[in-house]
């Protein structure tokens, strides 16, 4: 990473975190920057970083996102929740999921989301 001098107005200067953040989730959004040099540049771990995009109304799914979920999924040993999928499906999908979860539902079959 280089370092950047950016001038903003005096009104910012408490809120430097979130305008480094906003800043970065919008180069991701526009393809500038990858998830993990967003991350990187907000000093976040890739999937904290992926889970406050939605606060900036910038949606997180791409090719390297599914794949990075599948990653997450098969590596983890504990149960997944809706909350993994924060930003990657939409408020409708995430709710049929956590209800699915909470019935106890073991596996869902990658055609019942299309």
């Amino acid at each position: 990473m280089t370092t950047m001098t950016l001038q903003v107005p005096e009104a910012l200067e408490k809120e430097h975190d979130e305008t480094v953040r906003l800043i970065a989730a919008k180069l991701y959004e526009s393809g500038k920057l990858s998830l993990g040099q967003a991350a990187e540049m907000c000093s976040m771990e890739k999937w904290d970083f992926a889970e406050i995009l939605i606060n900036y109304g910038v949606h997180y799914f791409d090719a390297s996102a599914a794949t990075d979920l599948e990653a997450k999924a098969f590596s983890s040993k504990k149960k997944l929740s809706a909350h993994d999928f924060v930003g990657i499906l939409s408020k409708e999908d995430a709710i049929l999921m956590e209800q699915a979860i909470t019935e106890g539902c073991e596996k869902i079959h990658p055609d019942d989301w299309k």
